[in-house]
């Protein structure tokens, strides 16, 4: 197991914000994920429901492309591309395929995660609570403590004051509008 090395650092630098809607779907409204590029720094928002490899895909082909088609680099797991995750909600349709292939990939490092706030799900509902925050963000934590053990966690508030907060953290400010 050698040094670790990051594949961020043959990104172009252009200042450019740069998003893909990945999915099943041409309709952006059908899309799995998003993929925003801003400078050297990618962010994955959410993930896709289970059985979607669109999102995966996606992710190591534009790492392949990262090494300049260099096929001993592009098999090489210490050639990590280094990405920001965002979990816009814990519903099944978001994080599924985080769970089950994108955090699992030895080609992937994830830095810093912003997530929001744990939603108030009632006790009672605990038998529907699989599709939801309880389930998904206790295997969240657990997969990223196993894979990404560096990474940061970013708890976002809900209300404009968060997004605000939240384009301020990121560099975004001036590039996205929500």
């Amino acid at each position: 197991n050698g040094v670790t090395m990051y594949l961020n650092d043959f990104m172009p630098l252009d200042a450019g914000l740069r998003v893909w809607a990945v999915g099943h779907s041409e309709d952006v409204k059908k899309a799995d994920c998003f993929v925003l590029t801003y400078g050297n720094e990618v962010y994955l928002i959410d993930g896709g429901i289970h059985g979607s490899y669109h999102a995966i895909k996606f992710l190591l082909d534009f790492r392949r492309r990262l090494t300049n088609k260099d096929l001993a680099m592009a098999i090489d797991s210490n050639w990590k591309l280094k990405l920001n995750l965002v979990v816009s909600h814990f519903h099944n349709d978001h994080v599924e395929a985080l769970i089950e292939s994108i955090l699992p990939s030895p080609y992937l490092e994830f830095d810093n995660v912003y997530l929001p706030e744990v939603c108030g799900v009632p006790e009672h509902f605990n038998e529907i609570a699989k599709n939801g925050d309880r389930y998904y963000r206790n295997k969240l934590y657990e997969l990223l403590d196993k894979y990404h053990p560096n990474h940061k966690i970013h708890i976002v508030p809900f209300g404009k004051e968060s997004v605000l907060r939240f384009k301020s953290q990121t560099g975004l400010a001036k590039e996205v509008d929500f």
